[in-house]
């Protein structure tokens, strides 16, 4: 069964969040261990959420 990783990142897109800035932030602990989950609000668009995902 192949690992989830030491850090499991789930993004927060609610107002006042910046997911970009969190996720930079926990590279430079995990490094190549960091696993990303994107969640966005339910009213983000399909392209929204793929713009989020990409820059992730």
């Amino acid at each position: 069964m192949p690992s989830l990783g030491r850090l499991h990142l789930i993004t927060d897109t609610r107002p006042g969040r910046d997911p970009l800035t969190v996720v930079r932030a926990a590279l430079t602990v995990a490094r190549a261990d960091l696993v990303v989950q994107v969640r966005v609000e339910d009213s983000a668009t399909d392209r929204e959420t793929y713009d989020l995902a990409r820059r992730v």
